[in-house]
């Protein structure tokens, strides 16, 4: 009965005692980049920038929580990012795009958090309709797929 009540609070994201509580995906990451020979600690090497890059952007939570109106997607794919996609089957490497589905206001950056952070301040600290999520929102797939066809295509997961 326990096993199922630890299933129970993982899947509904509470961190669980005992379980490992560090960068899953970037020590998921750095496993594959083994097996594929790829030496992670050249932080110049433009592959491993993208790793990183592609590791943080894994989840976008954190930003599509400041305002119920906002929603990301994949931007462009350079040759890093496509190296990537083709070794490590990881399309998250690439820029990424913020949208305001109110007020069709987009802002594409290198990264997740550039991308919003010019975002956040072009447009949404002036904005008087911006509306943060409530706090127990945990951006789920249930949960975002209710913004319709236009999540099906920007969705990453």
């Amino acid at each position: 009965m326990q096993k199922l009540e630890r299933a129970k609070k993982r899947w509904a994201g509470e961190m669980v005692e005992g379980d490992y509580h560090g960068d899953t995906i970037w020590q998921i990451i750095q496993n594959m980049a083994s097996e594929l020979g790829v030496d992670l600690s050249d932080e110049n090497d433009p592959i491993v920038r993208g790793l990183r890059i592609a590791a943080k952007d894994n989840t976008s939570t954190r930003v599509l929580a400041t305002c119920e109106h906002i929603l990301d997607s994949l931007g462009a794919t350079g040759p890093s990012a496509l190296r990537i996609w083709r070794l490590f089957n990881i399309s998250t490497a690439g820029s990424k795009v913020i949208h305001c589905i109110l007020h069709n206001y987009h802002v594409e950056g290198k990264d997740l958090d550039s991308a919003h952070a010019e975002f956040k301040s072009r447009y949404c600290d002036p904005c008087p309709d911006r509306r943060p999520r409530p706090e127990e929102w945990r951006g789920t797939e249930r949960e975002i797929r209710r913004f319709g066809p236009f999540i099906a295509a920007s969705w990453r997961h």
